[in-house]
């Protein structure tokens, strides 16, 4: 008799038991958000980590070819899929898995060519997103976006830096005159790389598509001068 009633005395009641469930749950509401914006930054930080590397490698690249970008127009449509294989937003074709091959004796690490966001998330295999730079299945792939490196016409177009040193980069932008890439000051007004969006207010963005990006917010962003920037951009609130 004494044990079965010590056993009632030490045991949880159903109430108290729920209230324990409560209370977790009410921890793991207050929590998640918290991992999953620690986890965001932790991709964003890894981002602007391969941004910088891959800043590195064109230095060390224009360095040895007289401050010259290479004119890999026929690379660019000859990759896998060729050039632009879609009908829809962007106009262009602004991937990079031509810059894998043209700088794969100066980057040591492949992965530094995937925004790991942009590789983990809903974006990884969007065809405007992921191009291979070969043919071969274990091909290294690019998640990144070369704006001025979107289009392969012949003459090269003033916003597009094929061949051209980066002071004339520069100049060559500024007569333009688009109205997305500016009238820059100098090379810390030009984007190199960006991180993959799709604005929500571009009618021709495929609505399952629209607003998403990277990273929620804005994009992670590589400049001429080598310096890594994030820009907000409220068109992009979905990653």
């Amino acid at each position: 008799m004494h044990s079965e009633k010590s056993n009632w005395q030490w045991g949880f009641t159903l109430i108290e038991l729920l209230v324990v469930i409560a209370i977790i749950a009410i921890l793991a509401a207050m929590l998640l958000p918290a991992l999953s914006r620690a986890k965001q930054a932790a991709r964003r930080a890894s981002c602007i980590s391969n941004l910088k590397q891959q800043g590195t490698a064109w230095r060390l690249y224009l360095d040895d070819n007289d401050v010259r970008f290479p004119d890999q127009r026929g690379l660019k449509s000859a990759l896998p899929g060729g050039y632009k294989p879609w009908s829809s937003w962007p106009t262009s074709d602004p991937r990079a898995g031509w810059a894998v091959v043209v700088l794969s004796n100066v980057v040591q690490s492949a992965g530094i060519w995937n925004c790991p966001s942009a590789q983990a998330g809903t974006l990884q295999d969007v065809l405007q997103v992921r191009q291979a730079s070969g043919p071969a299945t274990n091909a290294v792939e690019a998640r990144y976006w070369m704006w001025r490196f979107d289009r392969f016409d012949d003459p090269v177009p003033p916003d597009n830096f094929w061949g051209r040193t980066d002071t004339e980069c520069v100049t060559s932008l500024r007569q333009a005159n688009n109205p997305q890439a500016g009238s820059p000051m100098g090379p810390s007004d030009v984007e190199l790389t960006v991180d993959v969006y799709f604005p929500n207010t571009i009618p021709t963005v495929p609505p399952e598509l629209k607003g998403r990006s990277a990273h929620a917010g804005g994009r992670s962003r590589l400049m001429l001068d080598n310096h890594v920037q994030f820009l907000r951009d409220a068109r992009t609130p979905k990653s």
